[in-house]
Protein backbone atom coordinates (compact mmCIF):
# COMPACT_ATOMS: atom_id res chain seq x y z
CA UNK A 1 0.00 0.00 0.00
CA UNK A 2 1.23 3.21 -0.79
CA UNK A 3 1.67 5.76 2.08
CA UNK A 4 2.74 8.81 0.12
CA UNK A 5 0.30 11.87 0.60
CA UNK A 6 -0.53 15.04 -1.67
CA UNK A 7 -2.45 18.19 -0.98
CA UNK A 8 -5.33 17.46 -2.65
CA UNK A 9 -7.09 20.66 -3.48
CA UNK A 10 -10.93 19.52 -3.51
CA UNK A 11 -10.14 18.69 0.55
CA UNK A 12 -7.47 21.14 1.36
CA UNK A 13 -5.77 18.36 3.29
CA UNK A 14 -3.46 15.47 2.70
CA UNK A 15 -5.17 12.40 0.88
CA UNK A 16 -3.31 8.99 -0.20
CA UNK A 17 -1.86 9.62 -3.53
CA UNK A 18 -4.20 7.20 -4.96
CA UNK A 19 -7.24 9.46 -3.40
CA UNK A 20 -5.58 12.49 -4.99
CA UNK A 21 -5.76 10.31 -8.66
CA UNK A 22 -8.91 9.27 -7.92
CA UNK A 23 -9.98 12.77 -7.27
CA UNK A 24 -7.76 14.36 -10.45
CA UNK A 25 -10.42 11.52 -12.68
CA UNK A 26 -13.38 12.33 -10.99
CA UNK A 27 -13.48 15.94 -11.08
CA UNK A 28 -12.03 15.90 -14.94
CA UNK A 29 -15.29 13.49 -15.89
CA UNK A 30 -17.40 16.32 -14.36
CA UNK A 31 -15.76 19.23 -15.58
CA UNK A 32 -15.90 18.01 -19.61
CA UNK A 33 -19.37 17.09 -19.00
CA UNK A 34 -20.66 20.65 -17.46
CA UNK A 35 -18.61 22.27 -20.22
CA UNK A 36 -20.97 19.97 -22.71
CA UNK A 37 -23.85 20.67 -21.02
CA UNK A 38 -23.06 24.50 -20.48
CA UNK A 39 -23.53 25.03 -23.95
CA UNK A 40 -27.25 23.70 -23.77
CA UNK A 41 -28.07 24.75 -20.32
CA UNK A 42 -31.40 27.71 -19.91
CA UNK A 43 -30.31 30.58 -18.17
CA UNK A 44 -31.05 29.83 -14.42
CA UNK A 45 -28.34 26.99 -14.34
CA UNK A 46 -25.82 28.96 -16.17
CA UNK A 47 -24.65 30.95 -13.27
CA UNK A 48 -24.53 27.80 -11.02
CA UNK A 49 -22.56 25.91 -13.76
CA UNK A 50 -19.61 28.84 -14.39
CA UNK A 51 -19.21 28.74 -10.84
CA UNK A 52 -18.68 25.26 -10.47
CA UNK A 53 -16.26 25.45 -13.77
CA UNK A 54 -14.52 28.42 -11.92
CA UNK A 55 -13.85 26.25 -8.69
CA UNK A 56 -12.76 23.53 -11.08
CA UNK A 57 -10.23 25.45 -12.56
CA UNK A 58 -8.85 26.83 -8.95
CA UNK A 59 -8.84 23.23 -7.84
CA UNK A 60 -7.11 21.94 -10.66
CA UNK A 61 -4.25 24.72 -11.25
CA UNK A 62 -3.45 23.67 -7.74
CA UNK A 63 -3.58 20.18 -9.01
CA UNK A 64 -1.13 20.19 -11.78
CA UNK A 65 1.97 20.54 -9.88
CA UNK A 66 1.73 17.34 -7.98
CA UNK A 67 -0.10 15.33 -11.02
CA UNK A 68 3.07 14.02 -12.45
CA UNK A 69 4.20 13.15 -9.00
CA UNK A 70 1.29 10.93 -8.31
CA UNK A 71 1.12 9.45 -11.75
CA UNK A 72 4.44 7.64 -11.18
CA UNK A 73 2.53 5.56 -8.21
CA UNK A 74 0.09 4.23 -10.99
CA UNK A 75 2.07 0.97 -12.83
CA UNK A 76 -0.88 0.41 -15.54
CA UNK A 77 0.41 2.95 -18.66
CA UNK A 78 -3.33 2.94 -19.94
CA UNK A 79 -4.79 4.14 -16.45
CA UNK A 80 -1.57 6.46 -16.29
CA UNK A 81 -2.44 7.68 -19.68
CA UNK A 82 -6.25 7.93 -19.07
CA UNK A 83 -6.00 10.56 -16.09
CA UNK A 84 -3.00 12.71 -17.79
CA UNK A 85 -5.70 12.89 -20.68
CA UNK A 86 -8.07 14.23 -18.83
CA UNK A 87 -6.80 16.54 -16.92
CA UNK A 88 -4.87 17.51 -19.92
CA UNK A 89 -8.04 17.99 -21.43
CA UNK A 90 -9.66 20.47 -18.62
CA UNK A 91 -6.66 22.20 -17.72
CA UNK A 92 -6.46 23.04 -21.66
Amino acid sequence: MVSDTTCSPWRGVPRPVFGFLHACWAFSLTVLFVRQARGSAQSAVVPFLDAYLRKQQTCFAAATESLARALAYVSADVVRGHISRAVSEVVG
